[in-house]
């Protein structure tokens, strides 16, 4: 973590999942004071806004909220004044996990700082310290486009309330433990990401259309990829508005 403090915003992120110490308000309270000893930054905290309860007082009055609370489960867009906007004085509102973005294929967790650029900053570096720069990261490979009946490496994007053993019956791709996911932990999948298997099971029919994944490379375009009969179909499916409009690195379903 060391290499970004005073660079990047601290989180605490409060949820009962995997959560050994729900519900132990005194532990978040040991927690934001050693960050804050060891870093001299207060996090955030993010939680549910059904339990901001659990939230000591002391910490409120330190650390600013991170707090989600959905209206409903509606597809949306961007929202500059959620609903229940600024009611519990949060710092940043998360307001729905299934946002839409154009030139993003899956849906998306979407939150709104109630704040300037000055205090955002300030959440990663109240003393406003100088910090190196750390070294620019060498750019790296796009990966290869994953195709089934391979063995290994067939890809699937995480739909809302998919598990891993969901994905495995409904590809048919066993066992779970060959499944790849970005947290390393397959019981902690997002939707919108993209799982892969490693084993060397063979897709099912039942598999279906928009589980592979194309990663798009540079100069290429949908009808180049997919052809005069197909493209309009993955435009579709990936919620494209403009089908002229993709970039090296997307990946696209079809």
């Amino acid at each position: 973590m060391r290499p970004y403090i005073g660079r990047a915003i601290l989180v605490l992120d409060w949820e009962g999942y995997h959560n050994a110490t729900w519900g132990n308000s005194n532990w978040e309270r040991v927690f934001v004071n050693r960050v804050h000893e060891r870093t001299g930054v207060w996090p955030l905290v993010y939680t549910s806004a059904a339990y901001l309860y659990q939230i000591p007082a002391d910490v409120r009055s330190h650390c600013g909220l991170w707090v989600a609370q959905y209206a409903n489960n509606n597809a949306t867009g961007y929202q500059t004044r959620p609903w229940n906007y600024g009611r519990y004085g949060e710092a940043m509102r998360q307001y729905t996990s299934n946002g839409r973005i154009a030139g993003y294929a899956g849906p998306l967790d979407l939150n709104y700082f109630r704040g300037t650029t000055a205090q955002w900053n300030k959440y990663a570096n109240p003393g406003n310290t100088t910090v190196t720069p750390a070294p620019t990261p060498q750019p790296q490979p796009a990966p290869q486009p994953s195709r089934p009946n391979t063995g290994s490496g067939y890809s699937v994007v995480v739909r809302s309330g998919d598990t891993i053993s969901g994905i495995a019956a409904r590809t048919g791709l066993w066992p779970v433990t060959a499944w790849s996911v970005p947290s390393g932990n397959i019981h902690r999948i997002w939707p919108g990401q993209t799982v892969t298997y490693r084993g060397n099971g063979t897709p099912t029919a039942s598999a279906g259309t928009g589980t592979r994944i194309h990663v798009v490379r540079s100069g290429e375009t949908l009808s180049g990829i997919f052809g005069a009969s197909g493209w309009q179909r993955v435009a579709q499916l990936n919620g494209l508005r403009n089908p002229n409009l993709i970039y090296p690195g997307q990946q696209l379903r079809y």
